[in-house]
């Protein structure tokens, strides 16, 4: 083999090793991190435009898409809503706890791996007054969604949407606060 095909070759090879080894392979190894206003995904940070491409750099390609603006990832309960103008660009993650929630668009399955947001580990468990406490930093904003909080840090809302018993946590939504 001459040289140019050789390091050509070799260049594939450098590529997919790279490439593969930021995809998440287990569901349950994944973690996914908001701190100081980021978000991370297995210690892969994503920038602060968050353009989908870096999102499916790590997770792989999406198991499904509803209409134009709604990326689905079933296996790992995780929906991503594209900016309306500017379509590359994510404007809402949803992680979702459960999937027997009434909403119109869900995940096949529940978020299967580990949430942090602080370093506090966000669980299904969790009721709003534990959220609250365990989160102080960020600012209770007034919410007008039955059995929901929203809470503000650095450019970045949370919204945490929990059961009609307010005993278990169903489902949160990350987005940019323009504000």
């Amino acid at each position: 083999m001459n040289a140019p095909k050789l390091k050509s070759v070799f260049a594939a090879l450098l590529i997919l090793v790279i490439s593969s080894s930021f995809t998440i392979t287990n569901p349950s190894d994944m973690l996914f991190r908001i701190k100081d206003g980021e978000v991370s995904i297995n210690n892969t940070a994503i920038k602060p435009s968050w353009p989908f491409k870096a999102y499916k750099a790590v997770l792989g390609p999406q198991d499904r898409t509803q209409g134009n603006r709604v990326e689905i990832y079933d296996s790992y309960g995780l929906l991503f809503f594209r900016h309306l103008k500017h379509k590359k660009n994510i404007t809402e993650i949803q992680i979702r706890f459960s999937n027997y929630d009434n909403d119109e668009i869900t995940t096949n399955q529940a978020f299967p791996g580990t949430v942090l947001v602080d370093d506090v580990a966000i669980t299904k468990d969790m009721s709003p007054n534990k959220v609250i406490s365990k989160l102080p930093n960020w600012h209770k904003e007034e919410c007008s969604l039955e059995h929901e909080i929203k809470l503000l840090y650095i450019h970045t809302y949370i919204y945490f949407k929990f059961n009609s018993e307010e005993n278990e946590l169903t489902m949160i939504a990350i987005g940019r606060d323009n504000d």
